[in-house]
């Protein structure tokens, strides 16, 4: 029987593009809930930009693996976190410094007043790469680049480039090659996100069953990219929505309808009538090859 249902933000719950998960994802997380079965997200975003995706409701992110595992959620109570190494993120800086249109972006929540949306800190960029980003990322702006890493606690921080597929699939060796403490993982095209190396979501979803005394084999895993493999190779109920990548597809024992097609809210609904079922859940569901 099921007892927590996790899943990845963008990709799997919403549509990339999409401002907000739909109306019908809403209501299927919280009737989960209400049937007893807890629910939260696998995500590399800060708990406020989720906040913000469940349209406000606070409700739907009691529980979860954020910021990529470094941070875990249970009942509202953050019962785990670890900050980004400030001398790890100089160093990337300095890398990056060197690489043309790739710029650093750090998620910055110090002083936040409740309801606010953080910034993001640029670093380091010059006007010229910052107007190329805006091109693919709306928020980005010049008043939000920094010349150097705050001393302070990350614990988002992404990795932007504008180059060919090629460019950025290079990036990648290279900034590890330099920094061989940190990890990089793309969720989507032109962006990855940055971890301490050997560090990700699956990680923290040790420490969140753990802490509410789960096993593996009672949650259901709902994901659609990279940044999902680590998760999903480590439950045996791991789920890519269609629209998933190859690899993301192969990992995973289950396959749904798209995100585009409520795939996720599909399953929640199931799962909801079915008291936690799985078997019962999947045969109310839709074939997907």
């Amino acid at each position: 029987m099921i007892k927590l249902v996790l899943a990845d933000m963008d990709g799997t719950l919403k549509p990339v593009d999409s401002e907000t998960v739909s109306g019908r994802t809403l209501e299927a997380a919280r009737a989960l809930r209400a049937t007893g079965i807890d629910f939260g997200p696998a995500s590399g975003r800060p708990r406020h930009d989720l906040v913000r995706f469940f349209r406000g409701d606070e409700s739907c992110v009691m529980t979860g693996v954020i910021c990529g595992g470094k941070q875990v959620y249970l009942d509202g109570d953050l019962v785990f976190s670890r900050p980004m190494s400030h001398e790890a993120l100089v160093r990337l800086c300095d890398v990056i410094a060197d690489e043309p249109d790739s710029v650093v972006n750090l998620y910055d929540e110090t002083g936040c007043v409740p309801g606010e949306i953080p910034e993001w800190l640029v670093v380091p960029a010059t006007h010229r790469e910052l107007r190329a980003i805006q091109t693919g990322y709306v928020g980005l702006c010049a008043d939000a680049a920094a010349l150097e890493v705050p001393d302070r606690d990350f614990y988002v921080v992404g990795l932007m480039s504008c180059g060919t597929p090629d460019q950025f699939s290079s990036l990648r060796d290279r900034v590890e090659s330099a920094c061989p403490d940190l990890e990089l993982v793309s969720p989507l095209p032109g962006w990855y996100d940055v971890n301490p190396r050997g560090w990700n979501k699956a990680n923290g979803f040790e420490c969140l069953i753990e802490s509410m005394g789960v096993a593996p084999d009672e949650v259901v895993v709902m994901g659609d990219s990279e940044n999902d493999l680590t998760l999903m190779n480590l439950v045996p109920n791991s789920v890519c929505v269609a629209n998933g990548t190859a690899s993301a597809l192969a990992a995973s024992r289950y396959h749904i309808p798209s995100a585009e097609e409520d795939g996720p809210a599909q399953l929640m609904e199931a799962l909801a009538e079915t008291n936690g079922i799985l078997e019962r859940a999947f045969s109310r569901m839709p074939v997907v090859a």
